[in-house]
């Protein structure tokens, strides 16, 4: 009967614990379907982007350079519009040489080089009277060759998907190949290349100062232990 009534208050004492458990799941639930929901809201909200405006030169071939207008005229006049992570970024783009290849006077905050992956001529004629001169003004600069997409028909009368490679090492600056067919595509390319370019620009303010504080922490903590080394007391010696 001793047995028999222990049994009966241990399984007495168990119940609670259980139905405790289940309290907390319900609570667990509740939060996650809370925190959820905040998530959802804040999906929702438009994402408030500081603007920043960019004058683009883009240099080349007339026909190339033709080509990058016609796409930034469909999408605004004159303009590329992207909108990267807390930016809005709105290049501004005008022809940066004339048909001889000679350079427009005035300054860009980015000066696009760019030729037709279809078109020999193009890459011959950035190479020899664009280039050189785009160096050396010393300005934050790109190569860019219009047209991906045409790689995947298998034509056989472009230029070598090299090109850009080779062009990027001979002047020393960021390439590639961008798609050309879709105005949104080409505005993000061209302004991976002006990132890629050009990193400090958008370089967040807070990281930069994270690394001066741990660069100073360091420095704080050699110099401590320097002084304390030097407050040492120097040993008596024994007469």
């Amino acid at each position: 009967m001793a047995r028999g009534m222990k049994n009966k208050e241990a399984s007495k004492e168990k119940a609670p614990k259980e139905k405790s458990k289940g309290d907390k799941s319900k609570k667990d639930k509740k939060g996650k379907n809370k925190g959820e929901s905040q998530l959802e809201e804040k999906r929702k909200q438009p994402v408030a982007r500081k603007a920043t405006n960019l004058s683009m030169n883009v240099c080349g071939h007339p026909n190339a350079i033709e080509m990058f207008k016609q796409k930034a005229s469909l999408m605004s006049e004159n303009e590329l519009d992207v909108a990267v992570d807390e930016y809005q970024v709105n290049f501004n783009v005008n022809p940066g040489n004339d048909s001889d290849g000679t350079l427009y006077s005035g300054d860009a905050d980015f000066y696009l080089c760019v030729y037709d992956v279809r078109d020999p001529k193009t890459v011959q004629f950035l190479q020899k009277n664009i280039l050189p001169n785009v160096r050396a003004l010393n300005k934050v600069m790109a190569v860019a060759g219009l047209g991906l997409e045409y790689r995947s028909r298998g034509g056989q009368d472009g230029v070598s998907i090299d090109t850009a490679g080779l062009l990027t090492r001979q002047f020393r600056c960021k390439g590639t190949e961008l798609i050309y067919c879709d105005g949104k595509q080409l505005a993000a390319g061209a302004f991976s290349l002006y990132a890629a370019a050009n990193p400090t620009m958008f370089t967040k303010p807070t990281e930069k100062a994270e690394e001066v504080k741990e660069d100073d922490g360091k420095k704080t903590k050699k110099e401590k232990k320097g002084k304390a080394k030097k407050e040492k007391p120097k040993k008596e010696k024994k007469k």
